[in-house]
């Protein structure tokens, strides 16, 4: 990989990582987003391993449903056609939530082939983790005598049903327990694409782009079905998509995940002549911007190169680290495995327990102190998402832990002792 590209994200990732941090705390001194951020760590930022990588549910505890119709719109032909979702959930006695954070996927095949039913594994195993899942068909192909724009076309049409369908989603919410201030958005190839769309380009850039194609396609609020409600995406899911250059404005700017190949030819990684912004691009400018973002670069891979199971490994850690406000931005040449969940299993019972040793003050500003805690190996600092974001060696019996580098937010003290089955982790609140 030529070094100016790797230096340019690395230095993007640490030169903006205190602006990030900055950016994070400053909105989370607003109101409305404080109690909201409160809200989903008290209902899902819970210290087990559900919304992680791992399996919180078995398979016998997923529903679903296919072919549910969300709505119907004309092809590129004319010809009406019904637009389906297949919708996976949590049920049974295991579940005891009302409600569960959603995500909504949306299968590739540049916009002329391909099915809902190849995000069905994927879907699946995000229900499996706890979410509401759900893959929708859209309206394919496009005229091929329309040889500059009919791709792009075919695009806006298929950002048109992923509108309707995240309506149709926020009307059905009760249906299907889902909490519609928590809803996520992803896909791969062409579903990236609308995925990425659907957050950044709105009509006018869309007429910028085609002028005109408003009046011949219609709207994307009211494509599809006659449900007029708003949705808000908290996050996208990125496998080697892209979206317009021009587009990416702050203003509309959420955290993104991102898996790219460097030799892409089919959605380069970086900007393409047609004013496209593939996953560097979006990269550097959500860091540029203070807003959270992790990016995996298969070096030698092409088109789409990264397995399915490490990609919805650390897009379920990645969405768990949004609903627990601990999002940290990540650049990675390596397919670094998910492991967000390692922290937290077998410990149910945090705080349960009568403490074998005093943690004050709790809740703490730049340092609290660990006192009666003896024959200690390792002290570790955990976040919500179970990532592990600050070790220290103890000292004596007296252990001053300094956390004045970590963001404000709700953390796990994780005391391992020498004996390797003494682990014991205890909440603690950063102001």
């Amino acid at each position: 990989m030529p070094s100016f590209f790797v230096d340019c994200i690395e230095k993007g990732t640490q030169g903006l990582i205190k602006k990030t941090n900055f950016m994070k705390n400053f909105l989370g001194s607003i109101l409305p987003l404080l109690l909201l951020s409160i809200r989903a760590e008290a209902q899902y930022c819970t210290p087990d391993t559900r919304f992680t990588e791992a399996a919180y549910f078995a398979m016998s505890d997923i529903a679903s449903v296919t072919n549910v119709v969300y709505g119907n719109a004309n092809n590129w032909e004319g010809n009406p056609q019904d637009l389906l979702l297949d919708i996976w959930y949590p049920s049974g006695t295991n579940e005891t939530l009302s409600v569960r954070p959603f995500i909504l996927l949306i299968h590739g095949g540049g916009f002329q082939t391909g099915n809902k039913e190849q995000m069905s594994i994927e879907c699946r195993r995000f229900a499996q983790s706890g979410y509401v899942a759900a893959t929708m068909s859209y309206r394919l192909g496009w005229d091929v005598s329309d040889s500059l724009d009919g791709d792009f076309v075919a695009a806006y049409r298929a950002q048109q049903d992923a509108h309707a369908a995240l309506r149709y989603i926020v009307e059905h919410a009760k249906t299907y327990g889902i909490d519609t201030a928590w809803m996520f958005l992803g896909g791969i190839s062409a579903g990236a694409g609308t995925s990425l769309n659907t957050v950044f380009v709105n009509e006018a850039e869309w007429e910028a782009v085609i002028p005109g194609i408003v009046s011949r396609w219609g709207h994307l609020n009211t494509s599809g079905n006659n449900l007029t409600h708003p949705f808000d995406i908290k996050a996208v899911y990125n496998d080697c998509g892209s979206t317009g250059e021009t587009a990416i404005k702050p203003e509309d700017m959420v955290p993104v995940i991102s898996f790219h190949g460097y030799l892409d030819g089919i959605v380069p990684i970086g900007s393409s002549p047609r004013g496209l912004a593939g996953s560097a691009v979006i990269h550097q400018s959500l860091l540029a911007n203070g807003v959270c973002s992790e990016l995996t670069v298969d070096s030698l891979g092409y088109h789409c190169p990264h397995p399915r199971n490490f990609r919805v490994a650390r897009t379920a850690c990645f969405l768990k680290s949004i609903l627990c406000n601990t999002c940290s931005s990540n650049y990675f040449t390596e397919e670094i495995p998910a492991d967000c969940s390692e922290a937290v299993v077998g410990l149910d019972d945090v705080d349960t327990q009568e403490p074998d040793f005093l943690i004050y003050p709790n809740p703490a500003s730049d340092q609290f102190t660990i006192s009666g805690a003896l024959d200690l190996l390792q002290i570790e600092m955990v976040n919500p998402a179970g990532q592990i974001v600050q070790t220290m060696l103890p000292k004596g019996n007296l252990h001053i832990v300094d956390i004045s580098a970590l963001p404000s937010g709700l953390y796990f003290v994780k005391v391992k002792g020498l004996d390797i089955n003494s682990v014991r982790m205890h909440k603690i609140i950063k102001n």
